[in-house]
Formats: C-alpha cells, structure tokens, sequence
C-alpha cells in the first residue's frame, strides 16, 4: 500500500508543534502563519481525531492572538507586516466552521487591497508581457501583484462565498492574463523584454486551484494540466508535488500514480529531517478532503437523462 506513511507523517508532523501550539518553517523554530494553516488544514483533511483536533482549534486560536484590529495577518507574532498570508487563516478558521467575526474582519480587509496597478505607455508594456492595469493581490501592499497570493486571497474569498465580488473578478482576470502561452505559470511575469518565461510547477496548480469554478479560457486550464501532467513524473519536492497533484485532481485529471509519488517524496524527506510544511504539503495532497477545504472542488458534471 503506497499510504502507510501516512500515520507516520501526522505523527511526526504532530510532534513538531511549537510551544504556542502552532507550526514554524523548521522544527523548534518560531511560528508562522503559513505553516500553522497548511498543517491544520492537513490534519483536518485526514478525518482528524483524538488529539489531532484541539491541536488544529489551538493553531486555529493563535492565529486569531495575531490578527491586527484591521483584520489582517502578518507573518507571525513578530511580523505584523507584510499580510500576504491572511487568506490562509481564513480556510483554516472556516474549515473548523467557526471564528465567524475573525473570518468576517479578514475578508473585509482581504477585498479593501489590491497589488499596485501601472499605466504603461505602449512601448513599455510590450517589454512586460503583460497587463499592468488588472489588480490582484501582492506579497506587500504597494507593489504589484504576484500569482501566489493572488491565488490563495482568490481560494478564501470564494470559501466565504464572495465568487461575484469585482475584487475576485479582477483577479481571475489577472491570473488568466499572467498565463504561459505554452501553459501554466510564472511568478508573476509571462515575459521579460519579449522572452517567455518557464512555467513553475507551484505556482501554476495555486494558479488552476483559484480558477476552479470560474469562466476563463478552458484553454489555459488544458495547457496548464498538461503541463502539470507531463513535470509530475520527474517531481518529488513536496511542495511542487503536493500541490500539482491537487490541482490536477481539481480538475479531474488526477493520475493513478501520484499516491506512489507521495509516498516516494515522504521516504525522500525523511531520510533528513522532513521540515512541518513539507509534511503537512504532501498530507494535504493525500485526502480528497483537502479540496473542499480550499474551495477548489470542482462541480461534478451532471449526468444527462
């Protein structure tokens, strides 16, 4: 069976809790928002049980001791700024079906911001590849807008049931505008000075997952899928991995042997020391449970009588 490591993983991953009961980006290491979220949303993912669900309530509590009164997140306890990483507390508190004032603050901060919008005379723009004028969201407010946060501010506005709001419409049309002519996507560009820019694995399943449900080109979705199809094989970063296959699953193209995958980037990792976001990734990747929790299960299609 290619799922035992999974027991082992929560376990481990369990284990690494930090004394406020939240996760780091290393073990023993400080908290962190981000890590705390995909962990919590992992061990719910699992059918979480026993000791496994107060541990998410607890991280689930220490993300609210450091929301700003505006709303927002920073980074960790120390690091009021930047609050990239608001939207990840949002799934998290609305995965454990609470924290509805917390949730409420964090969305109403979330659709107030937007990545930094630029008019560019024509000559310019065609040196930047794409459209500078559609807001999304950016890892610091006042700079442009980036895929990644765009992606998750996007999979925690439409958990809160904010599909039809300008501020999402904006940003699938930034992603969609981001887009790879070949497939998938970048960090942010799909060209510099008039040269196209290599897709990134990461980046382009965060960028299929937020454009579930949406009305974009269906053919950015069949050349991000098939970009993802043929770069998984060769892929064992749980980072990369996990959330590829996600993204591919989102979009029902899951392959049959991507539970073997996890299972070889599990032994891989663990032969070091497996940090808590790569475990909680490829536990996250693991259980269908997880689209659900990230909004990004997509609508079965009907069956016609």
């Amino acid at each position: 069976m290619s799922t035992f490591w999974i027991q082992p993983a929560r376990g481990a991953l369990l284990a690494q809790r930090t004394q406020c009961g939240a996760w780091g980006y290393q073990v023993g290491g400080e908290a962190y928002v981000e890590p705390t979220v995909v962990a919590g949303l992992a061990l719910l993912a699992a059918g979480a049980s026993g000791t496994v669900e107060p541990a998410v309530s607890e991280a689930a509590d220490w993300l609210v001791s450091i929301q700003r009164t505006d709303g927002a997140l920073g980074l960790c306890t120390g690091l009021p700024d930047p609050c990239w990483a608001t939207p990840h507390a949002v799934l998290l508190w609305a995965g454990l079906g609470g924290y509805q004032s917390q949730r409420a603050l964090a969305t109403a901060w979330l659709l107030s911001v937007s990545g930094e919008t630029i008019l560019l005379d024509e000559a310019v723009a065609v040196d930047i590849g794409h459209d500078t004028t559609i807001p999304g969201w950016g890892w610091v407010q006042g700079t442009p807008s980036w895929i990644e946060p765009t992606a998750w501010a996007l999979l925690a506005l439409r958990r809160e049931g904010w599909s039809d709001h300008p501020r999402v419409g904006d940003g699938i049309r930034m992603i969609c505008d981001r887009a790879i002519p070949s497939g998938g996507w970048n960090f942010g560009n799909r060209a510099v000075f008039g040269s196209i820019l290599p897709p990134q694995p990461d980046l382009t399943a965060l960028a299929l997952l937020a454009l579930v449900g949406s009305a974009c080109d269906e053919r950015l979705i069949e050349r991000g899928c098939r970009f993802l199809a043929s770069t998984l094989p060769g892929i064992r970063s749980p980072r990369s991995l996990a959330w590829g296959l996600l993204a591919l699953d989102a979009w029902q193209r899951k392959p049959r042997e991507g539970e073997t995958w996890l299972a070889e980037s599990f032994a891989y990792v663990a032969r070091n020391r497996p940090t808590p976001l790569d475990l909680a990734q490829l536990l996250l990747a693991a259980n269908p449970r997880s689209l659900e929790l990230l909004a990004a299960r997509h609508p079965q299609p009907t069956e016609s009588r």
